[in-house]
């Protein structure tokens, strides 16, 4: 609830540290409590990580005379306004809950390890999303709500408009590169102890999979916050409700598919480099994730643009720059993958890294060149963002009067 007092001031900064206090006080708690307290020290660092996130907070809070208080002056009209538009917003999360149950359950029939594998690829291919989609989606919310209550249409559908461009922006190279460097993230970070060679190349696929659909599920947020702000929390919970019944059957019809029809199967495994291991199937969890992801994208893009006009004609040309760079981009990190591979051990974590890194490097300065050469009106506003932050920070300036605070 203070975090939704951050977001509206947007204090977007405070907002992020919290969640960072919470975790490094659960690593404390692991690392330096457990050798004494056992089990009870990991709670300790968990709890101790709670209050942190809350009490990072309060201060911002209080100074904005926003700090929950006791009173016995209730308007419970207000109160069942408040209920009416959570409720739609509830169940719409809720979606989301029971997608995760039905998936797993899948799973759960599996080859021993498909949880795991499932698990871990998701939570790799929710790094990018919380990158783009959810910090765009996050900062725009507090604008549109304004804008939405003071009666600003248009002012509401530029600040739209805007945060979809960038998204689009930013999602095509993303899930390029996540694609081809699929296999080096994976090992770089899970490649230890008991995770071997043939489970970083599963995990690998579904990291893929998952990723295709980066560029809907950023999307996705932006149009149900859009949604939210303008105070229609109804459709998208009539639009996930439908969703989700794909989400939830696209993966069961899937691995019937793939245990029937040996050609659909032989052709995921070559595809992504994964024939004669054992447990192939998982991949079709996240395939039909993606598919019901995908499917909610088109559904929401269809209404938004029937109730908005004009949106798709504003994001037509980021789409395609996105696409070319995205794609160009990884050719050229593929191809850098295998001049690096002569170059480190890749029988390193150190070495693999690099072959990555450096890779990824290629990719990115590719891509970077790609807009430049289609003169990408957002690389330029990226580009004037991070100055701005520089040049705010710069102590000898030639107009005094004119530095922000």
């Amino acid at each position: 609830m203070l975090g939704v007092v951050t977001q509206i001031k947007k204090r977007f900064f405070l907002y992020a540290i919290s969640p960072i206090l919470y975790n490094i006080s659960i690593i404390f708690g692991i690392v330096f409590l457990y050798p004494f307290f056992g089990i009870t020290g990991v709670v300790l660092g968990v709890v101790i990580g709670g209050v942190l996130h809350f009490l990072i907070q309060v201060p911002f809070a209080i100074k904005q005379a926003l700090l929950p208080r006791f009173t016995f002056k209730v308007d419970f009209g207000e109160v069942w306004k408040v209920i009416k538009v959570s409720i739609p917003r509830t169940l719409t999360l809720s979606t989301y809950t029971l997608e995760q149950v039905f998936i797993t359950a899948f799973a759960s029939t599996l080859a021993v390890g498909s949880i795991t594998i499932f698990s871990f690829a998701y939570n790799l291919q929710s790094v990018p999303l919380a990158i783009v989609g959810v910090s765009y989606t996050l900062a725009a919310f507090p604008t549109l709500s304004a804008c939405y209550a003071k009666g600003q249409k248009d002012e509401f559908m530029r600040h739209i408009i805007t945060a979809a461009r960038h998204i689009i922006f930013w999602s095509f190279p993303i899930t390029s590169l996540f694609i081809v460097l699929r296999a080096q993230i994976v090992r770089v970070i899970l490649g230890s102890g008991s995770f071997n060679w043939q489970d970083t190349r599963l995990t690998a696929a579904c990291l893929a999979l998952f990723t295709i659909s980066l560029f809907g599920q950023s999307l996705e947020l932006l149009f149900i916050r859009a949604y939210y702000a303008a105070g229609k929390t109804r459709k998208p919970l009539v639009i996930n409700l439908l969703s989700s019944a794909v989400t939830i059957i696209s993966p069961f019809l899937l691995l019937k598919v793939f245990a029937s029809f040996q050609t659909f199967r032989l052709f995921f495994e070559s595809l992504f480099k994964v024939s004669g291991i054992v447990g192939t199937e998982v991949m079709m969890l996240p395939l039909g994730y993606s598919i019901g992801t995908i499917f909610n994208l088109v559904l929401l893009w269809t209404i938004f643009e029937r109730d908005f006009r004009g949106f798709t004609k504003k994001t037509a040309m980021i789409l395609v720059h996105s696409l070319g760079a995205g794609v160009i981009g990884a050719f050229f990190a593929y191809i850098g993958l295998n001049i690096f591979s002569s170059i480190f051990n890749l029988t390193t974590a150190l070495g693999i890294f690099l072959q990555g890194f450096c890779a990824g490097i290629i990719g990115i300065i590719v891509a970077v060149l790609i807009y430049i050469l289609l003169d990408t009106k957002e690389l330029s506003e990226v580009w004037n963002a991070v100055m701005s932050k520089v040049n705010k920070n710069n102590l000898i300036v030639s107009e005094p009067d004119k530095i922000e605070v």
